[in-house]
């Protein structure tokens, strides 16, 4: 089993030790590290969106 997280990459930030920009990042990240310690495998899709 695996988990995939989707994320806005303007609030995911580059470094893993950086604090987060907004809750949601928090919650990504609270997210990878309980499926890693659940011993499944997890990722990310970080997303930008395109402005018209």
């Amino acid at each position: 089993m695996a988990g995939i997280l989707v994320v806005n990459e303007r609030y995911f930030p580059e470094n893993e030790l950086d604090a987060a920009h907004v809750g949601a990042t928090s919650f990504s990240r609270s997210a990878l590290r309980c499926l890693r310690n659940a011993g499944l495998s997890a990722g990310v899709i970080l997303y930008k969106r395109e402005k018209n």
